[in-house]
């Protein structure tokens, strides 16, 4: 149990370990023969299969197993494993027959618990529903009525939502058929932009990028920001990097502006701030590839010199 946690914490953060494919297939073979023989708790089929799911291993054993357990007593599950197997539901490129049947059981428990869960956990779920599109999955071929009930129990809660759970509303809507309703998602909109107005010190700014990067990603017309209230996150951010804050002068932070801004076009003013960042950014360390080939090609497209970006040019 403890090797296939490890197993997936490598594969997770791409690290290689000497172990050959035979020898980790021959450790899926025995913890299914152990599946097979009923040799593990509720708790730990449910660590299998959320590993399971991570590893794009055969699921179908030990889902049957894990419903097998539930249909006999509900009552054996607890929220952190209802958000376990929906978490590792959404991490499956496809999801069978058995995946569905364990989801629609969770789905149905989901009420049971609705006193147990925080607001955190609501929006985790929440986020992970709505990645699974199940409008496009049979049976129903429709949003489940828990999200709708979800959606409605965030937004009673707007002001106690943290970070991480506005992340997961806004990652949520990038998913959510068109027809969804976006009040919460408005909610979201304007409590972020009275709170950079009235109070910017209490958003980190590693927050604030990752919340601009989201709304320039919804696909949906009627979901983005408008471009005032975009305007009021934009002009925040690129007064941290001015103001020399260390996690908006990294380069992987600078990266995503720049990457916001080739996409929207954004204006010279905001390009040049990120230029005269890579600049800074660069003097501290000569031997960095700031902004790399991307980065030079937009400023190059923005008549801005990039000789200082070039260490030198090899022709073959």
């Amino acid at each position: 149990m403890d090797l296939l946690f490890w197993l997936r914490k490598f594969r997770m953060f791409k690290v290689q370990v000497n172990i050959p494919d035979k020898e980790i297939q021959r450790i899926y073979y025995r913890i299914n023969d152990f599946i097979k023989s009923k040799s593990y708790s509720c708790r730990n089929l449910i660590n299998i299969y959320f590993d399971y799911c991570h590893m794009n291993q055969l699921t179908d054993s030990v889902a049957q197993e894990i419903l097998n357990e539930i249909r006999q007593d509900s009552k054996i599950l607890t929220t952190f494993s209802c958000i376990q197997i929906i978490q590792g539901v959404s991490y499956k490129t496809y999801f069978n027959m058995r995946d569905s049947q364990l989801l629609n059981q969770i789905i149905r428990v989901i009420p049971t618990f609705e006193q147990d869960f925080d607001i955190e956990q609501k929006s985790t779920i929440f986020k992970h529903l709505s990645k699974m599109e199940l409008n496009f999955s049979p049976p129903r071929f429709s949003v489940p009525n828990v999200i709708y009930k979800l959606k409605d129990q965030l937004k009673d809660k707007i002001e106690q939502l943290g970070e991480m759970a506005v992340n997961n509303i806004i990652e949520a809507y990038e998913s959510l058929p068109k027809e969804f309703p976006v009040d919460l998602l408005e909610e979201i909109k304007e409590m972020m932009c009275v709170t950079i107005q009235h109070n910017p010190k209490v958003i980190s700014s590693n927050f604030l990028l990752g919340i601009y990067e989201s709304f320039a990603n919804l696909k949906t017309k009627k979901r983005r920001i408008a471009e005032q209230k975009l305007v009021i996150l934009e002009k925040e951010l690129l007064q941290r990097i001015k103001d020399g804050d260390p996690d908006l002068n990294r380069m992987k932070s600078l990266e995503i502006m720049l990457e916001i801004y080739q996409k929207t076009g954004k204006n010279e003013e905001g390009l040049k701030t990120i230029y005269e960042a890579f600049g800074k950014a660069k003097a501290k360390d000569n031997n960095s590839r700031f902004p790399g080939f991307y980065g030079i090609e937009i400023f190059a497209k923005n008549n801005m010199d990039v000789r200082n970006f070039i260490d030198e040019v090899k022709l073959i």
